[in-house]
């Protein structure tokens, strides 16, 4: 009594899983990202690193792949540390943000990356104000921070402005200067030791000339007061034997 029957089998495609791995230069997973779909089923792949890491440049990494009856296939994406730069300009406190919210590190502060060597100049000019004369050189540098490790890798030093320049001490008639010249620093680094430099002056030895003359213009005998430049001196009048001195 049986009639004829059509049995129809169809197959209904599973649901397969993957992901993409993120791993590091020693081959250790750092996360992952969850792929799904079906068997047959192709797959786009669109890698996002991790937060604090980048995806190392020149890579071949597909653009999709085919679920297959196993599963979707592993795509592995090399990362590495990614890094953030801070320049003199823009120096930060610890309690400044990093992208990923956690605070700066300490070390990339306004005195971290910006430095500045100085000196003063002071000319003690006789008889005048003190000559003053402030010279500097400014350096900045950038720094580099690792955002997984907060790591901090300093630039060299940027030498941007320098008057360490050299002086020429003025020459003052009847002294003598304790330099006369200041030299300048053409090529200072972060690292130049630098003193504070003072010029004096110390007075000349001076002569002053006590001549005795006759009536007739003749100098009969001459004296020698010494002292030194702007020095008032006391002149002790001393005829020469058989004379008088001359009234008035």
């Amino acid at each position: 009594d049986m009639t004829n029957t059509r049995v129809a089998i169809n197959y209904l495609t599973n649901a397969q899983t993957g992901k993409i791995s993120y791993v590091d230069g020693e081959g250790s997973e750092v996360s992952h990202t969850d792929l799904a779909g079906k068997t047959g089923d192709t797959i786009n792949i669109n890698p996002q690193a991790p937060v604090d890491w980048k995806i190392v440049e020149g890579q071949n990494i597909p653009k999709t792949v085919v679920a297959g009856p196993d599963g979707i296939p592993t795509v592995t994406v090399q990362v590495e540390h990614d890094t953030i730069t801070v320049t003199p300009d823009q120096p930060k406190n610890p309690s400044d943000k990093l992208p990923d919210g956690k605070n700066y590190p300490s070390g990339v502060g306004e005195n971290d990356l910006n430095q500045t060597i100085s000196r003063k100049i002071t000319i003690n000019v006789p008889n005048k104000p003190a000559q003053v004369i402030n010279q500097k050189a400014d350096f900045t540098r950038s720094a580099t921070i690792d955002l997984v490790n907060h790591e901090i890798t300093y630039g060299d030093w940027k030498l941007n402005d320098n008057s360490l320049n050299h002086v020429d001490v003025p020459v003052v008639p009847g002294y003598t200067a304790s330099q006369t010249t200041v030299d300048g620093i053409t090529d200072p680094t972060v690292n130049t030791k630098l003193s504070d430099i003072t010029v004096d002056y110390t007075a000349n030895e001076q002569g002053q000339v006590v001549n005795y003359v006759d009536p007739s213009g003749k100098t009969v005998k001459s004296d020698t007061v010494p002292g030194h430049t702007g020095e008032i001196v006391d002149i002790t009048v001393n005829v020469p034997d058989h004379y008088i001195l001359v009234p008035g």
